[in-house]
């Protein structure tokens, strides 16, 4: 990598509480038929981050500190009221009979993603999000998913190649370039995935 690419990466490294160390490799990953990271590859090991609050999963899987200001709206309000509202709709139907308890958990698993996702994506800040119903647990559940991260200096997947992300934990991708040629296919099995690449090339 040459000087100016090197700092780039590592200023985005930074961000995410990572270093050059956390490399899984100092040469570019080339994937030419197929590679499915799922954590139990025994030749791609990820970096496991395990989240101890909001404001860390924010800093994992998030976007951007610049980006997520742009995402604040002038309705952001409207949201918190809508998140109050469900949460507290949630918290109320909790001591139901045993058959509406699986609405309820479906219920309660929607609102813990959409109150996740309005701050992850910083549509509603966080000092927000920390008065909705239902915070503490929800910051559990954030404590029992471990995040792995993937690090190459670049990734190149050649036209015709499958990288398969898979396993129901999250995935991020961080890199200087990802470039994906034409016919190549990134493809998501039970998981999710952020990518934070300083150049992302789809050819």
């Amino acid at each position: 990598m040459e000087n100016q690419e090197h700092e780039q990466l590592l200023a985005r490294l930074k961000y995410r509480r990572l270093t050059l160390d956390d490399l899984a490799s100092d040469k570019t990953l080339i994937i030419e038929k197929e590679l499915v990271l799922d954590g139990e590859n025994k030749d791609f090991k990820p970096k496991i981050f395990k989240p101890e609050s909001l404001e860390d999963l924010m800093m994992a899987i998030g976007p951007r500190p610049e980006a997520r200001e742009k995402a604040k709206g002038c309705c952001f309000q409207m949201q918190v009221e809508q998140l109050r509202r469900m949460g507290q709709e949630v918290r109320k139907n909790s001591k139901q009979s045993n058959q509406a308890e699986r609405r309820r958990e479906k219920n309660e698993a929607i609102y813990s993603h959409l109150l996740m996702r309005a701050a992850i994506n910083g549509a509603v800040p966080v000092e927000e999000i920390q008065k909705l119903p239902m915070y503490a647990e929800i910051v559990e559940q954030i404590r029992m998913l471990p995040i792995l991260r993937w690090v190459w200096p670049n990734i190149v997947v050649r036209a015709g190649a499958t990288l398969t992300f898979a396993g129901s934990a999250p995935h991020t991708v961080h890199a200087y370039k990802l470039t994906v040629e034409p016919g190549a296919s990134i493809v998501l099995n039970r998981a999710s995935l952020t990518f934070d690449c300083v150049i992302l090339e789809v050819q």
